[in-house]
């Protein structure tokens, strides 16, 4: 018989602030507009605002990087990670998202936490790649799991109950799900 037997603890991170990228702001409205009209029709509850980038666009509209009270997004994702028990942090995203963080933590400083950036792939954008590109730059035990949080959940609460999970030990992948729905 199988048996698991993890660490009971997830002490790094990999966040991505990394995002597929449409030919061009026409499709990219396109589809939102789509999915939206959909969800309307649908008569959902929580209708999509889905910020999309394109391609050659001189200001990367990618979705972290919009501000909330006058701060990127992205920031309240690392404030939240920043204030937990994590020790490694491993950031993935674009150019602007490492001037950001660089700024960010000259100012909120890092805690403590050894904090690395990765670039994206521009020609991979894939989740899983950006996973790869992540795990490439922690040091990883074979009993030890990762806690991957996507960047655009900066808000999420009770992260050391994540963090901290009796099911850690005898689990390989834990799923905290938000949904609109």
């Amino acid at each position: 018989m199988f048996k698991i037997n993890n660490k009971p603890v997830i002490d790094k991170c990999i966040i991505s602030f990394s995002h597929n990228r449409y030919e061009s702001r026409s499709l990219a409205d396109k589809f939102a507009l789509e999915k939206a009209r959909r969800e309307i029709a649908q008569k959902k509850k929580g209708v999509s605002h889905l910020i999309l980038r394109a391609e050659g666009e001189e200001i990367d509209r990618l979705k972290f990087l919009f501000p909330v009270g006058g701060i990127p997004i992205m920031c309240y994702a690392l404030g939240n990670l920043l204030m937990s028990s994590l020790k490694e942090i491993v950031v993935v995203g674009s150019t602007e998202v490492k001037i950001i963080l660089e700024h960010f933590l000259e100012m909120a400083d890092t805690r403590g936490k050894k904090v690395l950036f990765v670039h994206e792939d521009p020609d991979n954008l894939l989740l899983i790649n950006t996973l790869i590109l992540g795990r490439n730059q922690l040091s990883l035990a074979s009993n030890e799991l990762v806690l991957f949080q996507p960047g655009d959940l900066p808000f999420m609460y009770g992260l050391e109950g994540v963090l901290r999970d009796p099911d850690l030990k005898r689990h390989n992948l834990i799923l905290w799900l938000n949904s609109r729905q």
